[in-house]
């Protein structure tokens, strides 16, 4: 019971530490209000400031490229497949930050795309950000695909690599429709996998877990402190282990032929039939479920 208290209590302290996050991440200390959604990204808006219009654009020639960097401070970020050998990468929206000071930059180092926007350390005054970056890659397989924002949504999709890491420190990751061995982490925020063959690697600090596959072919460990944990399957599978568990929270496992090896009201541990890929799930604080 201890146990239990000392984790519900964390998790009102990780939720009420996530508007100390984002002023940490942009220089606030006061007067500021905030709200992430996934279509445009972040918005703060201190001393209700109105932003001005933001629209650039550059092209680089990527058809050589076999890894790919997206580096982003305060965006959502989009990455999707072009028809073309040319990278285009788009950085649209509203801000009060001078059009000066935004520092986008895309150029091909060696056989890597790389591709950061920079805003200035703004503190004091307040600022309204809204902005949106779309980068589109020449679609083949990349060695590696590595996605970094500090607060904002990042979106991949249709994008196939042996290798993806992404991390955002506040926001959601979304990623679906792609061959890639997938590692992401969100501190606050929800990570969630459609469609993706290859071993998934997620965590979230703060926020739900969701992976919906067509079919369970690859490894998946997947975890959350304070949020649900949810792996679904459109077919069944006929080889299967897994190890389910949380904290405090309920789990489930709604598949046809399991033999248990453990079964509790917080932990399910079991096969079904022999071999096949192996499925670790846990959540401190929420329900952790297997269908």
């Amino acid at each position: 019971m201890l146990k239990q208290i000392a984790i519900a209590g964390a998790a009102l302290i990780a939720i009420g530490g996530l508007g100390l996050g984002v002023m940490a991440a942009t220089g606030h200390t006061s007067g500021f209000s905030f709200s992430i959604n996934d279509s445009s990204g972040l918005s703060i808006i201190g001393h209700n400031l109105s932003g001005h219009s933001v629209q650039k654009q550059q092209t680089v020639d990527a058809g050589n490229a076999k890894s790919v960097t997206v580096d982003a401070s305060i965006a959502a970020i989009r990455l999707y497949p072009a028809n073309t050998q040319k990278a285009t990468v788009t950085l649209s929206g509203s801000t009060t930050i001078p059009d000066s000071e935004l520092q986008l930059t895309s150029k091909l180092t060696g056989q890597t795309l790389q591709i950061r926007l920079k805003e200035p350390n703004t503190s004091g005054i307040g600022q309204n950000i809204n902005l949106k970056l779309d980068v589109s890659v020449p679609q083949h397989l990349y060695d590696n695909l590595d996605v970094h924002a500090n607060v904002g949504s990042i979106s991949i999709e249709k994008v196939n690599s042996k290798q993806m890491t992404v991390h955002v420190s506040t926001g959601k990751i979304d990623v679906k429709n792609l061959h890639s061995a997938v590692t992401a982490t969100s501190n606050v925020g929800k990570v969630a996998v459609t469609n993706v063959t290859g071993p998934l690697h997620l965590t979230a600090n703060t926020g739900a877990v969701n992976v919906q596959e067509k079919t369970l072919t690859d490894n998946i460990d997947a975890s959350t402190n304070t949020g649900a944990v949810s792996i679904s399957s459109d077919k069944d599978p006929k080889n299967l282990s897994f190890d389910l568990s949380t904290s405090l929270g309920a789990v489930n496992v709604g598949l046809p032929g399991v033999n248990y090896a453990e079964q509790s009201k917080r932990h399910l541990q079991g096969t079904i039939g022999q071999g096949g890929p192996t499925i670790h799930a846990s959540s401190d604080l929420g329900s952790v479920s297997l269908e």
